[in-house]
């Protein structure tokens, strides 16, 4: 197993990308049950669980990926226990689309750097 910092962060970006997807559904479920009386809001907690692990493991990285192998989102009813809101639910879709869009472009150019990386070194 890759211990490097790269290793770490593209597991971090991974791992983000996937709670993003996530929360994507979650949210759309939210907005396919708004009117339904008793649905509950749902939500996707994960941001925290992934400062958590990383402050812990501090700067090694064997800790770091050990820390990240139990960071999962998950998926728990909303702290807002009214009626979910449309207006409230388009905002959360729109700043997760943002999200998900900002940690793509971030893995592309960090591994593009690092092919160039790479490839200056070979030769």
């Amino acid at each position: 197993m890759d211990t490097s910092s790269s290793a770490v962060t593209i597991e971090s970006v991974r791992l983000a990308l996937g709670a993003a997807s996530l929360r994507q559904a979650v949210t759309a479920s939210n907005i396919a049950n708004a009117s339904s009386p008793d649905h509950v809001r749902m939500r996707v907690d994960f941001e925290q669980q992934l400062a958590s692990a990383l402050a812990e493991a501090g700067h090694d990285p064997a800790q770091a990926m050990a820390a990240l192998g139990g960071v999962q989102p998950q998926v728990l009813p909303s702290d807002n226990t009214g009626p979910v809101s449309l207006d409230q639910e388009m905002v959360e879709l729109s700043s997760n689309t943002l999200r998900y869009q900002a940690l793509s472009r971030g893995l592309a150019r960090y591994l593009s750097i690092a092919g160039a990386i790479a490839s200056a070194t070979k030769g």
